[in-house]
């Protein structure tokens, strides 16, 4: 069970650090290049990530008028993609070092019954109909890539302080005559451990 442990732990922590690396390669990607996959189904649940200058966005609302499975793609100055707008005085917005959390109901963009993208030539103009939008619940949470690639990496640097920790400890042991994996004194023993069953000479169990 120990050893199923240690590899849940070495499986997860390799894997948050891909994701730390690959955080690293969005966010520089940002700078000059604005990625935005979208996915919804008509009457589902919508998801939108944006990646543009430095900073990663997550919308998801309750529901959606119509299909939507697209990557967006262009210049991080550039606006494209399904347009929706928090509703006046219908959500609750929190800004909290760099980090913006927007919750509530959304108003989204709709011109003869299709959902406007914001390329659209007359949007300035079809803005003006917001009140009579369909509403959706959503959340949108805005973050710096850099919070994303703290977060990824602190498993990763435990887990190899920890195994260089395990390493030190082991050498200064061994100097010591004490075993190296539960500091029993071997001086009396020093082939195998009679407290933890560690073999010496092979490194055994370590």
């Amino acid at each position: 069970m120990k050893c199923l442990g240690r590899w849940v732990l070495n499986v997860v922590a390799a894997l948050s650090l891909l994701l730390a690396i690959a955080i690293c390669v969005v966010w520089a990607r940002s700078y000059w290049v604005q990625d935005e996959p979208t996915f919804a189904g008509q009457g589902n649940a919508f998801f939108q990530l944006t990646s543009r200058s430095g900073d990663l966005v997550i919308d998801v609302a309750q529901t959606w008028p119509e299909d939507c499975r697209r990557w967006y793609s262009g210049a991080p100055d550039d606006h494209f993609g399904p347009s929706y707008v928090p509703s006046t005085g219908m959500n609750t917005e929190r800004n909290v070092a760099g980090v913006k959390l927007v919750t509530g109901t959304f108003s989204i963009a709709m011109s003869n019954g299709s959902v406007l993208m914001e390329e659209h030539k007359d949007f300035p103009l079809l803005i003006t109909l917001a009140d009579g939008w369909p509403i959706t619940r959503a959340v949108e949470l805005k973050m710096p890539h850099g919070y994303y690639f703290v977060a990824f990496s602190v498993l990763p640097l435990a887990w190899a302080f920890s195994k260089l920790r395990c390493r030190y400890f082991a050498r200064h042991r061994r100097r010591l005559g004490l075993c190296p994996s539960c500091g029993y004194d071997l001086r009396a023993t020093a082939d195998r451990c009679p407290e933890c069953g560690t073999g010496i000479i092979t490194g055994a169990n370590q």
